[in-house]
């Protein structure tokens, strides 16, 4: 039979190995876990820089091509010209439109009798909201008669078709 001295020992050895085990797989997967980390960061170091250069590259390009002037034909120059000048009519229109309306609605509540204190404030609000409507609507007007064209072209163009 064994001394309780040497069993004594022979337990803390078996703890200590089983320590020593864990401490093992531990630090095993602490490196694996860092290797694993620094493949990730790798990569994304990698797709970072491919999306940094490319955004430079695309930055490049159109600063490049911003500075070369606008090559059009007579055709494309006639139908930019065409388009705004229609966009323009039909502003015009619109906001004329609109004017008119508004001209209407202003005569309707001018000529509206109101007996009571309040709907006499109401009157005045809403006539006041209709003016302040038409003036911003005759500078709208005013604006679309100055709307400079798009392109600046020195001769006229002759319609071509």
């Amino acid at each position: 039979m064994k001394k309780p001295r040497v069993v004594d020992i022979e337990q803390q050895i078996a703890h200590l190995r089983w320590l020593k085990q864990q401490n093992e797989r531990s630090i095993r997967q602490t490196i694996e876990s860092s290797k694993i980390l620094k493949q990730k960061d790798t990569i994304l170091g990698l797709s970072v820089d491919q999306t940094t250069e490319k955004n430079m590259w695309t930055t490049k390009v159109v600063k490049d091509e911003l500075t070369r002037p606008l090559v059009i034909n007579d055709e494309e120059l006639y139908q930019i010209q065409y388009d705004e000048n229609r966009i323009k009519l039909r502003l015009h229109k619109y906001a004329q439109q609109q004017l008119e309306n508004v001209d209407k609605q202003l005569e309707m509540k001018e000529n509206w009798h109101v007996k009571t204190a309040k709907g006499i404030e109401i009157k005045a609000q809403q006539i006041q909201n209709l003016k302040d409507i038409k003036q911003r609507l005759q500078g709208t007007i005013t604006q679309i008669e100055q709307r400079v064209p798009y392109i600046d072209v020195k001769a006229p163009i002759p319609k071509l078709f």
